[in-house]
């Protein structure tokens, strides 16, 4: 049975393939979280993402350059 920590090594795999080198996401509160439900959550986000399922922030902030 694939887990979610598993499903989310084998996709880091498959972009690393690809060129990504680091990721990061910042866990809010680490003492309700479990590492299989953080998983599960980044899977979430990952496929929403794969679907076209986001959007693009733009914040008008022209100290920041691109």
């Amino acid at each position: 049975m694939k887990t979610e920590c598993t499903a989310l090594a084998e996709r880091f795999n498959a972009l690393a393939e690809t060129g990504v080198v680091d990721v990061k996401f910042f866990i809010r509160n680490i003492a309700e979280a479990t590492v299989e439900v953080i998983c599960g959550e980044i899977n979430a986000l990952l496929v929403a993402r794969e679907k076209g399922d986001n959007a693009a922030l733009v914040f008008e902030d022209e100290t920041i350059s691109a």
